[in-house]
C-alpha cells in the first residue's frame, strides 16, 4: 500500500541521514588531520565492500526498491571516501611536494617548481 511505501521511504531517508551523520565527521577529521592514524584500513575496507555487495545484491539481483539498498550504498560510498582520503594522505603527507607525475595527472600541466605541495 502507499502508506507502507511512505513509511519505508521515511525510514530509508532517516537511515541515510544517520549514516551521513556517522561518517561525515570521520571523513572531515581524516582530511583535517591529513590522515587517519587510528583508522583500521582492513576493517574499513571490509565494511565498505560488504555494504556495496549488499546494495548490489538487493538492487540488481533481488530487485528491491531503492528504499532498501540506498542507505547501504551511501554507507559504502562514505567508507570508500574515508579510505581514499586516508590513503592519499598516507601516500602524500601534507607539506611534501607531490611527484611530478601526480601533479601532471591532477592538473594536466607540468609543475613549474617545487612549490606544488599539498
Amino acid at each position: 500500500s502507499q502508506s507502507s511505501l511512505d513509511v519505508a521511504e521515511a525510514f530509508s531517508l532517516t537511515a541515510a541521514a544517520l549514516i551521513l551523520m556517522a561518517y561525515v565527521p570521520q571523513l572531515y577529521e581524516t582530511w583535517r588531520c591529513g590522515g587517519a592514524k587510528s583508522l583500521s584500513y582492513l576493517t574499513t575496507l571490509i565494511l565498505a565492500f560488504g555494504a556495496l555487495a549488499i546494495s548490489l545484491n538487493w538492487a540488481l539481483f533481488q530487485h528491491d526498491p531503492w528504499v532498501s539498498w540506498a542507505p547501504n550504498l551511501i554507507a559504502s560510498g562514505m567508507l570508500f571516501a574515508i579510505l581514499g582520503v586516508a590513503w592519499y594522505y598516507d601516500r602524500y603527507p601534507r607539506g611534501t611536494p607531490l611527484p611530478e607525475a601526480a601533479v601532471e595527472g591532477l592538473l594536466g600541466v607540468e609543475p613549474p617548481d617545487a612549490r606544488w605541495t599539498v
